[in-house]
């Protein structure tokens, strides 16, 4: 007999995809693959033309069938190679929690990394993590300046590195079909998950504001890990 509970998660599954919600998410997905292909292409071009000068300059000065068979062999590597990450799928992010991340790289790879994940979240959180990750890459600059031994830093490290990605982390572990459903409280692991997000946001609000102003003292004193944490804490009860 048909389990009931993966035939509502694959009908959840197919509602989004045609829903004006799923075509949205997928085309901002969509835009997001072209964009990496043209950065590629380009760079890929650029290879090519170096390459192919350089031994076309080779050839010309010393001649011989050594030199050209040398030049369609490289031409035919660097194809190969552009075909190969081309049809490939667009390679997944790993989470900074997993990752040894320098600090002054930190935000750049974290920001990625969220709006990599942000598709496979439902809305409101989805417009969430987008703009998060916005706010945590234009961190970047003054994130290069702090001291990775002072608590400001520690407090950016833990924020990024640690916290965000265990609540992420919590609301995948959810099954899909029950992450909708309220629990005890009244709230769903998407409403904890809501919650912990407009608890980011506004930290990262903070915390460039408090950046931008050299106030490192306030930026490791006035964090809200702990509300955070609550609300990572109550996904996993869900």
């Amino acid at each position: 007999m048909a389990d009931p509970l993966v035939g509502s998660s694959q009908a959840q599954a197919m509602l989004r995809r045609v829903s004006p919600e799923g075509r949205a998410r997928a085309l901002r997905e969509h835009k997001r693959l072209q964009k990496r292909r043209a950065i590629l292409l380009g760079k890929l071009a650029l290879a090519l033309l170096l390459i192919a000068g350089a031994l076309f300059a080779y050839e010309t000065v010393f001649g011989g069938l050594f030199p050209t068979a040398i030049s369609i062999a490289a031409l035919a590597l660097v194809a190969a190679i552009f075909w190969s990450v081309w049809t490939s799928r667009e390679r997944v992010l790993q989470s900074p929690s997993r990752q040894k991340i320098a600090l002054p790289q930190l935000p750049r790879a974290a920001g990625a990394w969220l709006e990599a994940r942000s598709v496979s979240l439902p809305q409101p959180c989805e417009t969430l993590a987008l703009d998060i990750a916005k706010q945590i890459e234009a961190m970047e600059p003054q994130v290069t300046h702090l001291n990775p031994g002072k608590p400001a830093a520690q407090s950016v490290q833990r924020l990024l590195a640690v916290e965000l990605p265990a609540l992420l982390d919590r609301h995948a572990q959810i099954p899909e079909q029950l992450r909708h459903l309220p629990q005890s409280g009244g709230q769903s692991a998407n409403d904890h998950l809501q919650n912990g997000l407009e608890i980011v946001r506004a930290e990262v609000s903070r915390m460039a504001e408090q950046l931008a102003l050299g106030d490192f003292d306030s930026l490791a004193t006035q964090d809200r890990f702990l509300e955070l944490k609550y609300q990572s804490d109550a996904i996993s009860n869900c």
